[in-house]
């Protein structure tokens, strides 16, 4: 460039930073959507994970302490407590919950939401007597609005089948 005895850019120079600036925002910006929108996805499916995970341990716990089985269905269990109250868990579907109920003592409450099934598979295998069963897995899974299950699992030996 020819000097003309004047510091300063030209109109050309400017334009090209500015230009050069504006590439590197709009690569920022989308950089920092996405990191957003995938911390915004990961704490839904930990939110859920947490949903289930609360529902898994009591119904687990509540099993495992068990006097026995009194109904046993994929979707429901129905027990005698230690203190003698029948307590049956179920999947409602149309709720997505996993509701308890202490039977003859009012309405079932949800244990846990974002329920999308609940599978109890019951050992030994094939068995359906609930005087015969000494065991279940249950699997419980959610869905995280984005068509991905979110699957847990807990196995449960029964203390007196």
């Amino acid at each position: 460039m020819k000097s003309s005895g004047r510091a300063g850019f030209t109109l050309v120079e400017v334009m090209m930073a500015v230009f050069l600036l504006s590439l590197v925002a709009a690569s920022a910006l989308g950089l920092y959507q996405a990191a957003t929108r995938a911390c915004r996805e990961q704490a839904r499916v930990h939110d859920i994970q947490e949903h289930l995970r609360v529902g898994l341990d009591r119904l687990s716990r509540e099993l495992r302490q068990a006097r026995f089985l009194i109904r046993t269905e994929p979707d429901l269990v129905a027990f005698a407590s230690s203190d003698g109250r029948t307590i049956e868990y179920r999947h409602d579907r149309a709720r997505g919950q996993l509701n308890r109920q202490v039977i003859n003592s009012g309405t079932a409450k949800p244990v846990c939401s974002h329920v999308a099934e609940l599978v109890l598979e019951y050992y030994p295998a094939g068995e359906t007597q609930a005087g015969k069963i000494t065991g279940l897995v249950i699997t419980l899974t959610g869905d995280d609005g984005q068509g991905r299950p979110v699957v847990l699992r807990s196995g449960v030996s029964l203390r007196c089948p």
